[in-house]
């Protein structure tokens, strides 16, 4: 079995755009938290989010688009960053040999809701294909997949906060097997008024947790596949653990907390924890995944260190990262 090693980030955030500029971003403490400025937040009592006002797909894709939900246009612009980070164009890896594993926890969801709305005060007559065709929580992975000609395994999770963690441990698997010499590996969720109007009526906002928008990738490389394309690895994936606890978070966690440990073969005293900065708030089911970009950027797999993440749900993630 090959070890996972990671070669590439390619994290889109409040904080920054891309490895270096997310690294240094994190190096200022640049602050990602501001007021909310995609939509008019007067409604609301609580109006700040961690939004990624500087994205722009247009920077990362030659080609233009008719039409792309916000979640699809940072999972294209993670992908084009991946390759660039990882020094690699596609085509670099045998198409077939290239995987795809994208985590999110809402997906396409604004224009999911823009879809309903027309059909349920218009009837049928007003639905319209692009957009239906656009709604899939899988929509922004089948798109990437054509346009980098990803023509491997190719696989979409749906798990809450713990999106990316289970995007993350399918992709280490699919290298681990030998099943896929390179995989990007991460999780993607946009921020819209509809998701912040129901996290609102949740009263999920407010007590610490800050809505953020965010895709990020992991590019994931067989120690085979690195000494073929000859790129540098920054860390190694040693494993993922996950958990669910209906309604108890904590409890997860704690679980997914052992079950990645078991995996790595470590025991508590052998890794450290990462606290995650507030600078980019809570990117749902990217959470995972940029988390892990940011403790390889401020220097922490070192030392074995681990991520762990957990939806009030009960469905939790933990990874471990460490030395390459």
């Amino acid at each position: 079995m090959s070890r996972a090693l990671i070669t590439g980030l390619a994290p889109i955030c409040a904080v920054g755009i891309g490895h270096e500029d997310f690294a240094a971003g994190l190096a200022q403490g640049r602050e990602g938290v501001r007021p909310v400025e995609s939509f008019n937040p007067e409604a609301y009592d609580y109006r700040v989010a961690a939004e990624c006002l500087d994205f722009a797909l247009a920077d990362f894709l030659e080609s233009e688009k008719t039409y792309l939900d916000r979640c699809s246009e940072l999972t294209l612009a993670a992908c084009a960053l991946a390759f660039e980070d990882a020094g690699l164009t596609p085509g670099d890896v045998e198409p077939e040999r290239v995987g795809l594993v994208f985590g999110t926890a809402y997906g396409p969801l604004d224009t999911m809701w823009a879809h309903t709305r027309r059909v349920q005060t218009g009837g049928l007559r007003r639905a319209s294909s692009v957009l239906f065709l656009h709604s899939f929580v899988n929509t922004p992975i089948s798109l990437a997949s054509i346009e980098f000609d990803i023509r491997g395994p190719v696989a979409c999770f749906c798990q809450g906060m713990a999106s990316a963690g289970a995007a993350m441990q399918f992709a280490g698997d699919l290298v681990a097997d030998g099943r896929a010499d390179l995989v990007l590996a991460g999780g993607v969720d946009a921020l819209s008024e509809v998701l912040y109007a129901a996290l609102n009526d949740e009263g999920r906002l407010g007590d610490g947790f800050v809505p953020g928008e965010a895709a990020a990738l992991l590019v994931l490389q067989s120690e085979a596949g690195v000494a073929a394309s000859g790129t540098t690895p920054l860390a190694e994936l040693r494993s993922v653990g996950l958990a669910t606890a209906p309604d108890d978070g904590p409890a997860a966690l704690l679980l997914a907390r052992e079950r990645a440990l078991q995996g790595a073969g470590l025991a508590e005293g052998e890794v450290l924890d990462f606290e995650p900065p507030m600078h980019y708030g809570r990117p749902f089911g990217a959470s995972c995944a940029l988390d892990v970009a940011a403790a390889i950027c401020q220097g922490l797999a070192d030392t074995p260190t681990l991520v762990g993440v957990a939806d009030p749900s009960g469905l939790a993630c933990a990874a471990i990262v460490g030395k390459p």
